[in-house]
């Protein structure tokens, strides 16, 4: 999914070792992803926190014939196999690659395994170099560790 960015968040993880830069209105949306499987009690209850196209793709991770389970099911986040391998909802790491100059990209660390594809790692002490690269080729960039770290599924 290509993302016109121009409102750039980012956010810094001592944990992880990294910051992470995400379109603003891309990490909004998957806070309120995070936010919604994080809450929902049931697959209902999931259905109407979540957005039609987030729903269909959450369906998609457990259903080959997109069946729905019945609206009263329990919902078990550990149920979504996607989400706890990190590749549901978006890596925010591997869309980096679709919407960062590659000026900006060579800052970081390519990564990469079978499942996930490739991605980009900026490691701390690449953080401000990516923040004033970013902002050079026109982007606003802001940090919000906070927003990043929901976005991420950190939180």
């Amino acid at each position: 999914m290509m993302v016109e960015a121009r409102e750039v968040v980012y956010g810094v993880s001592e944990v992880q070792n990294q910051a992470v830069f995400i379109p603003k209105e891309q990490a909004v949306e998957l806070a309120s992803v995070w936010a919604a499987v994080d809450q929902a009690a049931t697959w209902g209850d999931l259905r109407k926190r979540l957005s039609a196209r987030r729903y269909a793709e959450a369906i998609a991770q457990i259903s080959e014939d997109g069946s729905e389970p019945p609206e009263t099911q329990p919902f078990d986040r550990d149920g979504l196999g996607a989400l706890t391998d990190g590749d549901w909802p978006d890596f925010p790491a591997q869309i980096a690659t679709e919407w960062m100059p590659s000026a900006v990209l060579a800052l970081g660390e390519s990564a990469n395994n079978m499942v996930s594809g490739d991605w980009v790692e900026f490691r701390l002490e690449a953080e401000l170099d990516a923040v004033a690269a970013l902002r050079q080729h026109g982007f606003s960039v802001e940090r919000d560790d906070a927003l990043v770290a929901v976005a991420c599924g950190w939180e």
